[in-house]
């Protein structure tokens, strides 16, 4: 099952894989702030709360505002060799395989694979995830968060189910 989602979910995001990104509103602006949160990171600063490189060289208090964790994932990639081109599209696919995994993963607990892989093919393939994804949006933060919405469902149900509270931490 979990196989069938892998292949689900590279036929989702099958166009970002032509160089470039893709043309979505928010794309450039992603790109700037993990290219700043890299920057800062090689000055020593693990956890900034101030972008000194935006608003033309005046700074901005950026992620005090701003949610982190897809510049975190994002910078990391790039830390890792990868081009920050790449590494946005790579978080939009590991976005996109957190949703998909975790909706299957719910829903074949509660009903059975092949509901699971349905699920998991509708949570996929909505109209609004391929407005964000591809079309239109960009807002990667919005992209993650909603990705982590099946898990938590999943975390629920196997805590009701098992009786335990292990799932409580997830």
């Amino acid at each position: 099952g979990l196989a069938l989602v892998g292949l689900l979910v590279l036929l989702a995001v099958s166009p970002l894989f032509p160089p470039g990104l893709p043309s979505i509103a928010d794309a450039p602006i992603h790109l700037f702030r993990t290219m700043e949160m890299v920057s800062v990171w090689g000055d020593g600063i693990y956890y900034p709360r101030w972008a000194p490189n935006l608003a033309f060289g005046y700074g901005y208090p950026l992620f005090n505002f701003a949610p982190p964790l897809p510049y975190y994932i994002a910078g990391a990639l790039h830390v890792l060799g990868f081009s920050l081109e790449t590494s946005i599209k790579l978080l939009t696919i590991l976005c996109m395989a957190i949703d998909g995994v975790g909706m299957h993963l719910f829903v074949r607990n509660v009903l059975g694979e092949r509901a699971g892989l349905l699920a998991a093919a509708a949570y996929l393939f909505t109209p609004f995830r391929f407005r964000e994804v591809l079309l239109y949006g960009g807002n990667y933060p919005q992209i993650l968060a909603i990705g982590l919405f099946p898990w938590v469902l999943w975390a629920c149900e196997r805590t009701i189910a098992d009786g335990r509270s292990r799932y409580v931490v997830a």
